[in-house]
């Protein structure tokens, strides 16, 4: 009985897809009044869904397990309600033929919004709350306007109660789009919310009182309604569940219940508990520990060759160095340990039964867009100075405006990151990189600038260009955001014009130039990423791509022939693209657009048919040229260059016979 009640809401989708279809009949058979007829033949078919929906919701009240409604309304299910309100709006758009220009634009902008909602579950992505918020406003707006269109004919207002039919059903959809439901109150909303669906049907031809209470319900189940219940890994639930049966209280914590709140799949789960790290390897101990956390009080258990890390309760002592605590002190109460964590959207933990712990805010503050500190901010960024760039990196990643207070004393103690270690430095800033826009890395630039000072002078710096509207860090800014998120472009991109202000000149009409600006970035930008102690690999291709991003490139064959002889795929498409997107900085057309997209599509040709040509690729070798007559020495490497520089530039063929003519040729030349 519970397996069949658990895909027994999916009716509500499918009742959806009958409204939609059912304003198609109802306005055929509207007489040339465009009054409904007094008998109906959708009537019985109509009433007999009411029917089964009260069926399902007397059942679902007495008989349902809070378990079985957690994840009732799967994406592709969401999808397919959300297309048919899409689908809805279209046809009221196309049968009502005389009506304001304002209803017609405000129904194709609503199929617009719910085409737009459906995509996103499809990639079971959250949408952006930007999304629901302009489906309410044009909602609103299309009934309160036909409602005073058609008020002063009382019959007509059959006319608007189908569309609000079809209207709850769509929202009964949003209603999961935006947030599941958690177990302790995922049956009561399922009732309220399908007891105003019931009540929206019966709207179709009955009097208005149905609507009216459709909507109280409605409002009275959003009371009800909390950030989805989380979906633990079978593994997490066995660390929880052995925990428990010990005597200790055990919860998931920290970025995944942050990451589930916002309807993205956690990659690393972190356990809390009340259980000291003796008592927790005494719990796992026929399993694999990790013990090198343990004098902080995490211990990490290998399950299936994963590690879980389990961290006791905790307070922290004071911070003499900024970074680490200088104490550790054990605690029994979930509460407590949340109280030492850095900003509130991580100040949560969830447990299966008892939902989530949320002391400080952090679900609303997620939801609406808010970062801000536990308590107060100036403790917390003295405590660790990191959390100002991990402050940072949330607000870009997840777009959050950060609270006024966290945000003065982020700037205010941004001169304490100067004592952590450049690793930790390094690692949190490429991650802020990756994930923020132009805008956020001007917003975020006193922060920026405190870790790279080298950047300072960009900074409002006048380049005194026609080409160049923006100072030289808008400009960078821009060109990182027009960037694909790899850490190399993206660092490539933030010192490409770094020594810009020190190569500053004007000529006699006052326009600005930057003279050997590419070849001090690149020395600067050694510079930076030596002093951050960043990887080998990533510091040599950013270094290469600031000293050459003002080469000339064209859509040539033989000249990207020869650049990707000399600088490798990897390279030369990198560096295009830090071109396409430095040009972008300037204001690009579309035509200079098409150049860049074509000289990538040229070196892809090029990389498939002939790949990185070297010397030792030629057709012929030393040996061969020795065997024609060169003496053993450097004129064979000489011979070989040129012959690699005919077959790049394409005035050779690769072939051996071609080159040991033009060998011949050479060397007769030579003698």
């Amino acid at each position: 009985m519970k397996r069949i009640l658990r895909w027994l809401p999916l009716y509500s989708v499918a009742a959806g897809i009958g409204c939609a279809l059912l304003q198609g009949t109802l306005y055929a058979a509207m007489d040339d009044k465009g009054l409904l007829p007094e008998v109906h033949p959708v009537i019985m078919p109509l009433t007999l869904l009411i029917i089964l929906s009260a069926v399902v919701l007397l059942l679902t009240a007495i008989w349902g397990s809070k378990q079985d409604f957690r994840h009732v309304c799967k994406l592709p299910a969401q999808a397919i309600g959300c297309l048919a309100a899409a689908a809805g709006c279209v046809y009221l758009y196309a049968a009502v033929q005389e009506e304001m220009a304002l209803f017609a634009v405000l129904k194709l902008l609503g199929a617009a919004a719910f085409a737009a909602m459906a995509v996103y579950r499809l990639l079971a992505k959250k949408p952006p709350l930007l999304l629901p918020a302009m489906l309410s406003l044009i909602v609103m707006l299309l009934c309160f306007g036909q409602y005073r269109q058609w008020g002063r004919d009382t019959q007509l207002l059959s006319y608007l109660l189908p569309a609000l039919s079809a209207l709850f059903t769509a929202l009964y959809s949003l209603q999961f789009v935006l947030m599941e439901l958690p177990e302790r109150n995922s049956k009561k909303t399922f009732v309220y919310c399908n007891a105003a669906l019931f009540c929206s049907l019966a709207c179709m031809h009955t009097d208005l009182w149905p609507y009216y209470l459709a909507l109280s319900l409605w409002l009275l189940s959003g009371l009800f309604t909390r950030p989805c219940a989380m979906k633990l890994p079978g593994q997490v639930q066995q660390c929880i569940q052995s925990l428990e049966k010990a005597g200790y209280q055990a919860y998931v914590v920290g970025g995944c219940v942050r990451d589930a709140v916002l309807g993205l799949v956690p990659h690393d789960y972190d356990l809390c508990t009340s259980a000291t790290p003796e008592q927790i390897c005494q719990v796992f101990q026929k399993n694999q520990l990790v013990r090198s956390g343990e004098k902080h009080g995490t211990i990490g258990v290998v399950i299936r060759k994963k590690v879980y890390e389990i961290t006791t309760f905790r307070t922290e002592g004071s911070y003499s160095d900024n970074r680490h605590p200088d104490s550790v002190t054990f605690v029994d109460r979930v509460e407590q340990d949340l109280a030492r964590r850095d900003f509130t959207v991580n100040a949560m933990a969830y447990h299966p039964q008892k939902g989530y712990i949320d002391p400080y805010g952090g679900i609303k503050d997620l939801l609406g867009g808010t970062l801000r500190a536990v308590g107060d901010p100036r403790e917390r960024f003295r405590e660790d100075a990191l959390r100002i760039l991990r402050g940072v990196r949330f607000a870009c990643r997840f777009k959050l405006e950060v609270e006024p207070a966290t945000a003065a004393a982020m700037e205010e103690l941004a001169p304490l990151m100067d004592q952590l270690a450049r690793e930790r430095v390094y690692s949190e800033l490429t991650q802020i990189l990756c994930a923020a826009d132009d805008r956020e890395l001007v917003r975020f630039a006193p922060i920026v600038l405190q870790v790279i000072p080298e950047l300072r002078q960009s900074l409002g710096f006048d380049q005194h260009n026609p080409h160049h509207q923006h100072d030289v860090y808008t400009h960078t800014a821009k060109v990182l955001a027009a960037t694909q998120p790899d850490p190399a472009l993206r660092w490539a991109a933030l010192l490409h014009d770094v020594g810009k202000p020190q190569t500053f000149t004007q000529d006699e009409q006052g326009r600005g130039h930057f003279y050997g600006h590419a070849q001090l970035s690149g020395e600067i930008a050694q510079q930076v990423l030596q002093r951050m102690k960043a990887p080998n690999e990533l510091k040599n291709q950013v270094v290469f791509l600031v000293e050459h991003h003002m080469d000339e490139l064209s859509a040539d064959k033989a000249l990207l022939r020869r650049k990707l002889s000399k600088y490798g795929s990897n390279n030369l498409t990198k560096l295009i693209c830090l071109q396409q997107a430095d040009m972008g900085g300037k204001g690009k057309t579309a035509r200079q657009e098409q150049t860049f997209e074509k000289m990538l599509e040229l070196v892809r040709k090029l990389e498939q048919e002939e790949g990185r040509l070297q010397i030792r690729d030629l057709a012929i070798n030393g040996n061969d040229l020795m065997a024609l007559g060169y003496p053993a020495g450097p004129q064979v490497g000489k011979c070989q260059k040129e012959l690699l520089r005919l077959v790049l530039d394409g005035e050779l063929p690769n072939t051996k016979l071609d080159l040991s003519e033009k060998a011949l040729e050479l060397l007769n030349e030579d003698l």
